[in-house]
C-alpha cells in the first residue's frame, strides 16, 4: 500500500482564537509521511479534537470537512481557513 504525505496547502487569516489554535495544532502534520491514508486521517482528526478540547472560549466550533480532490488526493479543511492535503507517495526511497 502506498504511503501518504500530508501538507498544509492553504492557510488564510484566522477569524478567531479557536481557528488560530486549530491551525497551530494542525501545522504539526505539515510535511509528515504516514504509512497509509487511515493513519494520516486519524492524526488530523485527533489533532483537531485536541485543539477543540484545549479551547475554553465561546467561539462557534468550525466544522472539519473533507473532499476528494481527485482519485488519489484527499483534502481536509476547517471552514475556508485551513486546507490540509493528503497525497499518495509515488516513489518511496526509504
Amino acid at each position: 500500500m502506498a504511503k501518504q504525505f500530508t501538507k498544509v496547502t492553504k492557510t488564510y487569516s484566522t477569524k478567531n482564537k479557536l481557528q488560530q489554535l486549530i491551525l497551530q495544532h494542525l501545522e504539526l502534520v505539515d510535511g509528515t509521511l504516514y504509512p497509509n491514508k487511515t493513519a494520516a486521517v486519524t492524526s488530523i482528526k485527533k489533532l483537531y479534537e485536541v485543539a477543540l478540547k484545549s479551547y475554553k472560549g465561546k467561539a462557534v466550533v468550525p466544522k472539519l470537512d473533507y473532499f476528494q480532490a481527485n482519485k488519489k488526493d484527499l483534502v481536509y479543511q476547517v471552514e475556508d481557513v485551513i486546507h490540509i492535503s493528503i497525497y499518495n507517495v509515488q516513489t518511496d526511497v526509504s
